[in-house]
């Protein structure tokens, strides 16, 4: 299997999450670089923070409040003791919080899928991750497994203000360091060497509900 990996720049943040006691994890890798001497552990606190409250604004809506929003957890890959951590609250918002959306929920093992779109770059595969916990009133009366184009549009519309939200040029409210979603791209080899990574442009979710299972 592959060794451990490290990449310049890159921290792994972890969306935890539970439904109907099933723990449910999204993952997040960011591209951070700091700006005019700012300490790394700090800016990676920060980080979380942001994910935090922008998930609390734009995907916690679209869930319902049968899911439990828990946590941010990250693990630094820019060195081999990158730092750890976690964090649960912010100025504005304290977790553990519940989504939003009505309790009629799709149950854990269906989840939207949600394509992290890149530039095209040869040789380099979009990313994805699924959502879950989602609400039914969101799904089409019809095909029921599946989402209306009207909600759709709406969810697409909160992911794009979602990745808005969590990326940082260095300047406004966060102005030490840098910020964007990202795609690791991790050669098989032992142990892993030359890893690299593409910017995620867009969050793109599929109509369609897929399935999911527990990965050990």
């Amino acid at each position: 299997m592959p060794g451990p990996l490290v990449l310049g720049g890159m921290c792994r943040f972890a969306v935890k999450q539970e439904m109907a006691t099933v723990p449910i994890v999204n993952l997040l890798d960011m591209h951070i670089i700091s700006v005019g001497g700012s300490a790394r552990a700090d800016n990676l606190f920060k980080q979380a923070g942001r994910i935090i409250n922008a998930w609390h604004t734009n995907i916690r809506t679209l869930q319902s409040n049968d899911l439990s929003l828990k946590s941010v957890d990250w693990i630094d890959f820019n060195s081999l003791d990158g730092a750890v951590g976690s964090r649960s609250t912010t100025d504005t918002t304290s977790w553990p919080a519940n989504g939003t959306g009505a309790s009629a929920t799709f149950p854990t093992f269906l989840a939207l899928r949600i394509t992290k779109a890149l530039t095209a770059v040869r040789g380099a595969r979009a990313g994805r991750m699924f959502l879950a916990g989602l609400s039914e009133e969101w799904s089409n009366t019809d095909d029921p497994q599946n989402v209306s184009a009207a909600t759709l549009a709406t969810i697409n519309t909160n992911l794009a203000a979602f990745l808005t939200a969590i990326n940082s040029s260095g300047g406004g409210i966060d102005p030490d360091y840098e910020s964007h979603l990202s795609v690791i791209h991790r050669p098989e080899t032992v142990p892993a060497t030359n890893p690299s990574h593409s910017t995620v442009n867009n969050l793109i979710a599929q109509a369609r509900l897929s399935h999911q299972v527990r990965r050990k």
